[in-house]
């Protein structure tokens, strides 16, 4: 959502430094090509304030003229302006003014440099770019994640904060372990219970997020070996034959597992089955395998079942940021 026309009653702030580190970077690089090649671009507003919002709100309320609300939000954290993540850019000659085909070009450069614009959306907003792993608006769960944890929470949700980042990069290069223990919202380090998960920075930042919500919460799978792999589909092979060819995505891999299952009636223990299902994953392709269950890239994690809230439980989770699945049964 963008502010609209400046005034004396509120005044935007165009400082980038407020931005998400990694949205910062991508918008300053943008700007400056946009610049190199011709395009008078600058940032009228950045970040915005539960403040300055205000005063938004307020005109065509209790401020008029104009005689119009120029916005129905009361909160900046229905923007993601309001969480360093959204800018509005206009001409530095034409200012709001310019044509719709100035901003196309804008708009070109800054997905380049991994930002969305609003001007795809049904509800155009021409001056519009923010962080291209948000959704168009901010979620309920966006705003409670800021509430309780802070920005930098939804910065690492959305990977637009570059100190975890930097972080991984810095443990990869020393060691071939998993990335260590680091921040969420700036203070807590990641419990040990999801640290040994061995997760990939996108399913551990959802891990954290969740256990800062549900603290009762007990984690009991993460990244899994091919053997530890076939171990636990082979636990679900006992109680359904059918279990691999209801659950996992049609593949080469997945019709051979549930081939092999078809085929071995008599096997009829979790080593038995494991033994199998290990040796079909043998004579597959190693890329192929991994395409198999992200449990093997890192990529998701189980949960011990609960009775307790369980539909707010589930809820949640599939409102969490860049989630791909979530497989409740």
């Amino acid at each position: 959502m963008s502010a609209g026309q400046d005034d004396t009653a509120a005044r935007p702030d165009q400082d980038c430094a407020k931005l998400a580190p990694r949205f910062q970077k991508a918008v300053e690089a943008a700007i400056l090509e946009c610049v190199l090649g011709g395009l008078d671009t600058y940032v009228f507003e950045a970040y915005r304030s539960q403040a300055l919002q205000a005063a938004y709100y307020a005109r065509g309320r209790s401020v008029v003229p104009p005689e119009r609300p120029v916005t129905n939000a009361p909160s900046n954290l229905y923007s993601w302006h309001g969480y360093g993540l959204a800018v509005d850019v206009i001409s530095k000659t034409q200012h709001w003014a310019a044509p719709e085909s100035w901003f196309r070009q804008v708009a070109a450069v800054f997905r380049k440099h991994g930002c969305s614009w609003g001007g795809d959306w049904t509800q155009r907003d021409l001056p519009h770019f923010q962080w291209g792993l948000c959704k168009p608006s901010p979620s309920d769960l966006a705003r409670e994640i800021v509430n309780t944890q802070g920005l930098r929470a939804i910065w690492q949700a959305v990977r637009a904060d570059d100190t975890l980042q930097d972080a991984s990069a810095a443990k990869a290069a020393a060691t071939p372990s998993p990335p260590a223990a680091t921040a969420v919202a700036g203070t807590a380090p990641v419990p040990a219970d999801i640290e040994n998960l061995q997760l990939n920075d996108n399913a551990r930042d959802a891990a954290v997020v969740l256990r800062a919500r549900f603290p009762h919460l007990v984690f009991t799978s993460g990244r899994r070996s091919i053997r530890s792999q076939a171990q636990a589909m082979a636990a679900d092979v006992l109680k359904n034959r059918h279990f691999i060819a209801a659950t996992y995505k049609p593949s080469a891999v997945c019709t051979a597992c549930q081939k092999w299952v078809d085929a071995h009636a008599e096997a009829q223990t979790q080593s038995a089955i494991a033994e199998g299902l290990f040796s079909v994953f043998a004579a597959m392709s190693e890329a192929d395998v991994m395409k198999f269950s992200k449990h093997l890239t890192g990529d998701a994690f189980d949960l011990q079942p609960v009775t307790a809230d369980a539909d707010t439980i589930q809820a949640f989770i599939r409102r969490l940021p860049l989630l791909d699945k979530f497989l409740d049964r």
